[in-house]
């Protein structure tokens, strides 16, 4: 991941100007580029969806490509590209090979989920039992058991 509050991008090729870019991190380390433009040495004006790993880029071949714009969105199940496929039709493509990261989306790890439930366990039953709720019940219940066992 980097650091850097801005990082400078240069995608081979001719990406069109007049057209939003999304990018997104992978997990893996990869980042995903969506645009609309030219690839390198192509001469179709496509949605794009370029990889930029380990230093080296990289095009997916993007299904029932037209030449419309495309936006990208980041889900808890993965990286999706909507656009138009003809004047009549929009896909929203699964865009393969995007790992989503622990928290993107929205979600928590589950160790996340644990991590906050144990932190807050201790307010929750000094609370309940202030309140005599059901944990002070179910003690109170066990001690006077307890209690009758040991008056037998």
């Amino acid at each position: 991941m980097s650091d850097k509050p801005v990082q400078t991008l240069h995608i081979p090729g001719n990406p069109y100007e007049g057209a939003p870019v999304f990018s997104a991190r992978s997990a893996d380390g990869a980042i995903y580029v969506i645009y609309a433009g030219v690839q390198p040495g192509g001469s179709v004006f496509l949605q794009q969806c370029a990889v930029l790993r380990n230093g080296k880029w990289s095009w997916l071949k993007v299904p029932q490509a037209w030449h419309a714009r495309p936006s990208m969105t980041l889900e808890h199940d993965g990286l999706y590209m909507t656009y138009a496929s003809s004047e009549t039709s929009t896909v929203r493509w699964r865009v393969p090979g995007f790992v989503v990261p622990p928290s993107a989306g929205g979600g928590l790890t589950e160790q996340q989920v644990r991590d906050i439930a144990w932190a807050l366990v201790p307010d929750a039953v000094y609370a309940d039992l202030s309140a005599k709720g059901g944990i002070y019940g179910m003690i109170r219940a066990i001690v006077d058991e307890a209690l009758k066992e040991q008056q037998q």
